[in-house]
């Protein structure tokens, strides 16, 4: 909700506990839990990207990636399009940090380049 009503420096160390905590509860559970660190993490990255921090957001947004192509490997009728929307957010993140072939190839992973 902070982060709707734009008080993002308020969010932040919210969302960086919430990440923390998934993170503990994932490595114990991971078939439980993992989905939810993937969206906590998608959260922060995308805040920290509003705070001009794309290099802080980069590594949590890899991470999830990376757990939603598991997903999205084993059921992909329920996690493609959330992979989709992530790998938009990569790309974005990506150009932002100059790294333009990098976020190109992770443009066309989506149905875009399809």
């Amino acid at each position: 909700m902070l982060n709707t009503v734009g008080r993002l420096d308020e969010a932040l160390p919210i969302q960086e506990e919430a990440v923390a905590m998934y993170q503990e509860l994932a490595g114990a559970l991971p078939d439980r839990y993992r989905l939810g660190l993937a969206r906590s993490q998608r959260t922060l990255a995308i805040t920290l990207s509003y705070l001009g921090r794309p290099a802080d957001a980069l590594p949590y947004l890899q991470d999830t990636v990376t757990i939603l192509r598991e997903l999205a490997t084993a059921i992909p009728e329920r996690y493609r399009a959330e992979l989709i929307d992530n790998l938009s957010d990569l790309s974005e993140i990506l150009s932002a940090l100059g790294r333009n072939s990098e976020a190109e190839a992770a443009h066309c992973e989506t149905e875009e380049c399809r």
